[in-house]
């Protein structure tokens, strides 16, 4: 039913995870992908593109680097043509020459690119790609967990994580495959907050949230909403998990449950579902980074929700109003500290699935939005709506999978665009307004940062 499925081994593991919270509570903002404690940092957007149509002879995949305030790609190399570009992560490893990596998952031929940041950086892109290593079945996600050292890829068609250590060898996978199903696979995320010893994934084809022990890679627990299955009225009705986010201020989960909603697990003693917030629908999920809030994406509702964490073992809140789309269809989010205290400022790339266009080949031009959720926390009575911000183009649509990738890049928003001008947008953080946009490769698919050089950040934790 919706109990716990934990052996007693883990009692230990879990009253550690208290203390290393608690240690924690003061330092790192909320995690997402691992490598946000980077964004800051002056650096350059790298820009991953698929390329165009090869048949006809248009330029296949390839990585472009854009220098952000000048406007301009500073470094380009061409990949393998079979390449189609999923999640990359920065990281650094911390022996040596304190190498800057960039690891990349490349879903059109399962395996994972190992890129020499400082090299291209450096102006010697023929000695980007380090080693390409084979992953499972179509890997899209993956993440860095930085005190481990290490970098993760869920292969959704085989259920599971390969992982690399970065201080070791990174041209073969270290350890795994980590599995994260129970009989079918599907598409997942992995929710790994430092000073944890365990992680949490999902999986959209099962309703699962599962705890995974991050040394042994053991499934060690188990959220089964598989009981509720067929009783879509049932409170904890979850028939298959996406998005992950935690908060600090109560040790709870979060998971997206399909279209119905968003699941709450205290993952503390209690370890047991508390509800599914039914009107907080959508497919991601994250914490602010000031770790005030939990904001969902509710991309076919075309709203943004903030919900506001309670008690341990108690449900989160919904204070606020849902925050208006505009149309344009919330998909994922970068955020920016403001200057002067004024707290932070959440980008969101815009997919712009549904407006009808004058002209049926065009493609709509909705962008990028932003919301200070300053505005949302001193207006609680009153709806807030996204602020625009136009001319940053548009990306190619493709119904409910259509994906707009989006990064804070130093004291710039990067976000890919397809049209009118194929290539990336950037927006200054601070001001909200468009710094330009820079001309790419066709088919661009990710965006992320990497600092200018060497920070050190993950040698220090």
């Amino acid at each position: 039913g919706g109990g716990r499925g934990r052996g007693a081994a883990m009692a230990g593991a879990r009253g550690l995870a208290g203390l290393a919270l608690l240690a924690l509570a003061g330092s790192a903002a909320a995690v997402y992908r691992g490598d946000e404690g980077f964004a800051r940092a002056p650096g350059y957007v790298w820009v991953f593109s698929d390329g165009g149509n090869q048949t006809l002879g248009e330029r296949g995949p390839s990585v472009e680097v854009v220098d952000p305030e000048a406007l301009a790609v500073v470094a380009s190399f061409d990949v393998d043509p079979a390449t189609q570009w999923a999640d990359p992560v920065y990281m650094e490893h911390c022996h040596g020459d304190h190498a800057q990596m960039m690891m990349v998952a490349d879903r059109g031929a399962d395996r994972a690119y190992i890129l020499n940041v400082g090299a291209v950086h450096a102006g010697d892109a023929a000695a980007a790609v380090v080693a390409t290593v084979p992953l499972g079945a179509r890997p899209v996600h993956s993440y860095a967990l930085p005190e481990r050292g290490e970098w993760w890829a869920h292969a959704d068609d085989d259920g599971h994580f390969d992982v690399i250590d970065i201080m070791a060898d990174v041209t073969e996978l270290a350890r795994g495959p980590v599995v994260a199903h129970v009989e079918v696979p599907g598409h997942g995320k992995l929710l790994a907050e430092p000073g944890m010893p365990v992680a949490y994934a999902s999986n959209t084809r099962e309703p699962f949230v599962y705890e995974i022990d991050l040394e042994s890679g053991a499934l060690t627990g188990l959220f089964n909403f598989s009981s509720y299955n067929d009783s879509p009225e049932h409170e904890l009705h979850c028939p298959g998990t996406h998005g992950l986010a935690f908060s600090k201020a109560n040790n709870h989960v979060y998971a997206t449950c399909s279209s119905v909603g968003l699941a709450e697990l205290d993952v503390g003693p209690g370890f047991r579902p508390v509800t599914v917030h039914r009107q907080a629908t959508g497919g991601q999920v994250y914490t602010t980074p000031d770790e005030k809030y939990i904001v969902v994406l509710d991309k076919a509702g075309d709203g943004i929700h903030v919900l506001t964490p309670g008690a341990p073992g108690e449900a989160s809140s919904k204070d606020f109003p849902t925050v208006s789309g505009g149309g344009g269809e919330p998909d994922k989010p970068a955020f920016f500290e403001l200057p002067d205290g004024r707290g932070w400022r959440m980008f969101v790339s815009l997919v712009d699935n549904v407006h009808a266009l004058a002209d049926a080949a065009a493609e709509g031009d909705a962008g990028v939005g932003y919301l200070d959720l300053l505005e949302v926390e001193n207006n609680p009575e009153e709806a807030q709506a996204l602020t625009f911000v136009p001319g940053a183009g548009a990306v190619a649509r493709r119904g409910p999978y259509t994906y707009r990738s989006i990064a804070t890049t130093g004291d710039y928003v990067a976000t890919i665009t397809h049209t009118p001008t194929p290539g990336v947008a950037i927006i200054d953080g601070a001001t909200g307004e468009l710094r330009g946009v820079v001309e790419t490769n066709l088919g661009a698919s990710r965006v992320r940062h990497a600092p200018v050089g060497v920070t050190d950040l993950m040698c220090e934790m």
